[in-house]
């Protein structure tokens, strides 16, 4: 047989797998070092003795080495702020240990990355040395952090330790993800017929001034009121009170049958982004905004007007779950009743889903519909379609890949 048909000559899957999970270069050795000395033993040969020596010895090396550079050494972890999905994340690991250590490698499993397993070299380590571990956050939620493992194949790389290091327990928050969106609906009068009447850049309204606080980390520079922070020696801004201001209500569909598609990509994780740039878009804008959710148990979050500081709401966001059983219609009537100040309503479906909840007709409602075949599909369009309506029910349809920011621009 030439060499050429020995190339040609190709495995399958099952032997390739069976082949890189038993045939290791350190098993390798174990078999070259027993062949040599049932043939030293049988022959006699001392060359063949010297030669079980040697391997023998470099097995031993190999096996006690590695356990020999990890004893000793303690890991600590720490970050500053919280995570968001989308973004880069770091996480700085302290080691200390009792004296040179060499080819020592830490590893921890991060569910939230976008490369689960992250993976540092130390060619060498004496007292304290510290890494920072960089990645991109691809998953929102909430995810306790296991022990860090340490590894080390010293000196040869023929066998690899592993030594789990008990951590105290950490709890990652991964927020979730928010686009800028440069307008929301506004609320709809039940004869008004064309698209201009329902889309505008901002929201309106009347303020009217009412008192002065202490500035909070967040507030807008141009609520300051300067007068009286350099009166006071102490930066206050002005409070107002709404007179004609809409109120937003946003339900988020926290059964499990709408959580479709997979991971970051699936239609509950979409909804959470918009819902989380829609409340801040309207905070902003001076919209009060009330969320509601039932997952495992009924949510429900107050985001004042003009808010400045919105890790409350992006903490909850990160808490929910898409594991709940409770009818999402009964949520949203539900929610209706309980905030008949809403004048906006913001609802979730799949596009197979026909039915409706029942709302009062004075109040807009906004219905996101999730296109299931794009989120379901491998490579998804991303394509953006035209809104339509239906009386106060305004229809955005929603495909996987569709950029956020441009949702609910004027058509």
């Amino acid at each position: 047989m030439t060499a050429s048909s020995f190339s040609s000559i190709k495995l399958s899957p099952e032997v390739q797998a069976f082949l890189r999970h038993w045939l290791n270069f350190h098993r390798v050795l174990w078999i070259l070092t027993l062949v040599s000395f049932f043939i030293a033993w049988n022959r006699g040969l001392a060359l063949l003795y010297g030669l079980f020596a040697l391997l023998v010895a470099l097995l031993l090396i190999s096996y006690l080495m590695p356990r020999w550079q990890l004893r000793n050494i303690g890991v600590t972890r720490s970050f500053t702020g919280h995570f968001t999905a989308g973004q880069p994340g770091r996480i700085t690991y302290m080691l200390a240990s009792g004296g040179a250590r060499y080819h020592v490698e830490i590893s921890e499993l991060l569910a939230f990355a976008e490369q689960r397993e992250q993976h540092h070299f130390f060619s060498r380590i004496s007292g304290r040395t510290s890494c920072t571990l960089q990645f991109n956050c691809l998953h929102r939620g909430c995810y306790p952090l296991q022990d860090i493992q340490l590894l080390s194949a010293y000196p040869f790389g023929i066998v690899k330790f592993h030594k789990s290091i008990e951590t105290e327990a950490v709890e990652i928050l991964v927020f979730p993800k928010v686009v800028e969106l440069s307008r929301i609906p506004t609320p709809v009068v039940a004869d008004a017929t064309t698209w201009g009447e329902v889309l505008i850049p901002q929201q309106g309204g009347r303020d009217e001034f009412a008192a002065v606080r202490e500035y909070r980390h967040g507030d807008e520079l141009g609520r300051i009121h300067w007068p009286v922070s350099a009166r006071y020696q102490n930066l206050v801004v002005k409070e107002y009170e709404q007179t004609d201001r809409p109120a937003m209500l946003v339900v988020l569909d926290g059964h499990q049958r709408f959580n479709v598609g997979q991971g970051h990509r699936s239609t509950f994780e979409y909804a959470v982004t918009i819902a989380a740039s829609m409340i801040r878009f309207a905070s902003r804008e001076g919209m009060p905004c009330f969320l509601v959710s039932h997952t495992d148990h009924l949510h429900e979050l107050t985001i004042e007007a003009y808010c400045g500081d919105f890790h409350t709401l992006y903490e909850a966001l990160a808490r929910l779950n898409c594991e709940g059983r409770h009818p999402y219609q009964a949520v949203v009537e539900q929610a209706h009743r309980r905030f008949p100040q809403a004048h906006l309503i913001t609802t979730f479906r799949l596009d197979t889903e026909l039915s409706r909840p029942t709302l009062s007709p004075h109040v807009t409602q906004i219905d996101l519909e999730m296109d299931v075949e794009s989120f379901r599909s491998a490579e998804p369009p991303g394509t953006t379609t035209e809104p339509r309506r239906e009386c106060n029910r305004l229809i955005w349809r929603i495909c996987a890949n569709q950029k956020l920011e441009n949702l609910f621009h004027e058509t």
